[in-house]
């Protein structure tokens, strides 16, 4: 449940602060791509059913992963093309979606991903999608609303998660960039050799309660620029730090990126069970600087 001071924050934000996802009213469902809780699926459509629809001044999991069809349609239009949003979820959806062995992974009529993995051992449940988010020039940023819905591991355990291929240096995957919660705080992570020469990790506190909530809807907003800054946002305030400085660029070119959403892994030495989560309304731009539409 949103705090009352979350909430004040939430909405003393301007529109270029977050992003304008569509309404869930009307999003196209199907046998494959059910409606969320609170909606049910009438002549093809998510109708509001009473309960849990809409959402509150985060856009709540029912408002925050709207959008016109289930994995494509209007989402925008124009202004995501000018805005250089190259992967939006509610409209793109993912390509693969990976699960270990026990392991539950949902995807509703909006692509919002909810994943539920077992122990360190059983420890990933996602969505995967290529996207193009390039890691010079203007650097890149991504958006999106997360919920814990049970509470987290005691190790970190990566909810987004972006790679490159490097296949020019024969490295394989590289970890570019991946936001984890670890103990209920919120963690950064670069690989060495993508945003900066040696790797680099940053614990942040989370503007008002420090660490995440089970049950609590956050808006999260990160921008990156290689050998310059990665910044974290939550519901629009700075997280504490805000900004993990990359003074040194990174080594390896970049041929593509890979981006994933919901549980990737745990880290080794977890103490508690696992965990599950909720992943809506993501988005990836190429231009750290610009605002969102």
């Amino acid at each position: 449940m949103l705090t009352r001071a979350r909430v004040l924050a939430l909405a003393t934000l301007g529109a270029s602060c977050m992003l304008s996802i569509p309404p869930y009213e009307e999003r196209a469902c199907d046998a494959e791509h059910d409606c969320l809780p609170g909606w049910q699926c009438v002549q093809g459509a998510c109708r509001s059913s009473g309960g849990l629809a809409g959402g509150g001044a985060s856009g709540g999991l029912g408002g925050g992963s709207g959008g016109a069809t289930a994995g494509g349609g209007a989402a925008g239009g124009q202004a995501w093309v000018d805005a250089g949003i190259t992967w939006l979820q509610v409209r793109d959806g993912f390509g693969a979606y990976p699960k270990c062995s026990g392991c539950t992974l949902r995807v509703d009529a909006g692509n919002a991903v909810s994943a539920t993995v077992v122990d360190s051992d059983n420890d990933f449940a996602f969505g995967r999608v290529q996207v193009t988010a390039p890691l010079t020039g203007a650097g890149g940023k991504a958006q999106g609303y997360l919920r814990l819905d049970a509470a987290p591991p005691s190790r970190r355990s990566p909810f987004f998660h972006l790679f490159v291929t490097d296949a020019g240096s024969g490295v394989g995957q590289l970890s570019v960039l991946s936001l984890a919660v670890e103990g209920g705080a919120l963690v950064s992570v670069s690989e060495a050799g993508a945003l900066a020469t040696a790797q680099f990790s940053s614990s942040h506190l989370l503007p008002d309660a420090g660490r995440f909530l089970p049950g609590t809807d956050y808006h999260l907003d990160v921008r990156w620029k290689q050998g310059v800054f990665v910044d974290v946002f939550v519901d629009g305030l700075p997280a504490i730090p805000q900004r993990q400085v990359t003074p040194s660029v990174g080594t390896h070119p970049v041929a593509g990126t890979e981006l994933r959403l919901g549980i990737s892994t745990i880290a080794p030495g977890n103490s508690t069970p696992g965990w599950s989560d909720t992943l809506w309304g993501w988005a990836v731009a190429d231009d750290a600087d610009s605002p969102w539409p």
